[in-house]
C-alpha cells in the first residue's frame, strides 16, 4: 500500500536536488554497494546535478525513476542503453532505510524494464556486490541469472558479479 503523496516517476530537470539528497545519502548509508563514494559525488557541483537531471529526464537512451514522498526521493534507479543498443545496463538502485520492506524495490524494477522495453531494449545487466545478499534475492526474483563477468576490481576489495536478463525477444 502507498501514501497518498507517494509517487514512482521518471526524474525531472527540477528535481536535481532532490536526486543529490538520494544518492548522497544512498553513498553515506550503504556505500560498500555502489563504486561511487561519498567524497567524490559530495564534490560535485550543482551544475552536475542539474544536468544529471536533465539528461535522465527525456530521450530514450537513459532515464532515472525515483519515489517521490512528501516531496523527497526516498528511492531510485537509473537506467542507460549501452551497446549493442538493444542492451541497458541498471545502476543505483537504492531505497531509504525507513522505505524498505514496503515493496519500492520491486516497483522501481518493474518500472525499469517496463521503460526499457518501451525504447527497445530486449536486454538487462548489472552488476552487484557479491556480499550484497539481499539486492542479489530481489534481481534473482526478477529473473536475473549470473553472466559469469565480474566488474573492474574497486578499491575498497568489494567484488562485483554480473547479472543479465532477457526481457524480450530480440529485434529483428
Amino acid at each position: 500500500m502507498t501514501d497518498e503523496s507517494e509517487m514512482l516517476r521518471r526524474v525531472r530537470p527540477l528535481d536535481w536536488q532532490a536526486l543529490r539528497r538520494c544518492r548522497l545519502r544512498a553513498l553515506l548509508l550503504d556505500g560498500a554497494s555502489f563504486g561511487t563514494g561519498i567524497e567524490q559525488a559530495s564534490a560535485h557541483p550543482d551544475r552536475y546535478w542539474q544536468h544529471l537531471a536533465r539528461e535522465h529526464s527525456q530521450g530514450i537512451d537513459r532515464t532515472i525513476l525515483l519515489v517521490v514522498r512528501s516531496h523527497a526521493a526516498v528511492a531510485m534507479i537509473r537506467v542507460q542503453r549501452e551497446t549493442p543498443p538493444d542492451l541497458f545496463g541498471i545502476y543505483s538502485l537504492w531505497v531509504a532505510p525507513q522505505q524498505r520492506r514496503r515493496g519500492l524495490a520491486e516497483r522501481l524494477m518493474a518500472s525499469a524494464e517496463q521503460w526499457m522495453v518501451s525504447v527497445g531494449g530486449s536486454r538487462a545487466e548489472l552488476f552487484v556486490a557479491e556480499s550484497a545478499h539481499p539486492a542479489r534475492a530481489l534481481y534473482g526474483r526478477f529473473g536475473y541469472l549470473p553472466s559469469g563477468r565480474l566488474d573492474d576490481p574497486r578499491d575498497d576489495g568489494v567484488v562485483e558479479i554480473g547479472l543479465e536478463k532477457q526481457l524480450a525477444p530480440p529485434p529483428m
